[in-house]
């Protein structure tokens, strides 16, 4: 359960979703937000000890996707809780409760996407490329 874990921000400058093309492929989006190179993202972390071993892991938040990525993704739902700038504090230092009530999709008329070619799924592929609009 959330309430359990350390709050923490995980930095992006944007995220990709895929969407299921007619022809039967998944074609990827690179989705950021307006006038912001970059933005946090609600996370969760924690740190367990056990039999010498220490093992650390972290989790992004998600929330209900908003209508833009509802229209990318409509099978997920969901997409990761984006915060305000002036938010960071209160989510690292306020109450669950207070907490709780920044987690809302964030502002679709605020976030903009495009496709990108399919690279992004192969791990041997990382550079600016990976982010520039596809060839239609």
């Amino acid at each position: 359960m959330w309430v359990y874990g350390q709050r923490g921000i995980v930095p992006l400058a944007g995220f990709y979703l895929w969407q299921r093309a007619p022809a039967g492929f998944d074609q990827p989006y690179y989705v950021r937000m307006v006038n912001r190179p970059v933005f946090g993202v609600a996370a969760l972390w924690e740190r367990a000890e056990a039999n010498d071993e220490v093992i650390e892991s972290c989790a992004l938040i998600t929330v209900d996707a908003n209508p833009l990525l509802t229209e990318i993704d409509s099978a997920t739902g969901q997409m990761p809780a984006i915060l305000r700038s002036e938010n960071y504090h209160a989510w690292l230092s306020s109450s669950v409760d207070q907490a709780n009530e920044l987690l809302r999709p964030y502002p679709h008329t605020r976030m903009v996407c495009h496709p990108v070619a399919p690279y992004v799924n192969h791990l041997e592929f990382d550079e600016p490329r990976l982010i520039r609009p596809a060839d239609r």
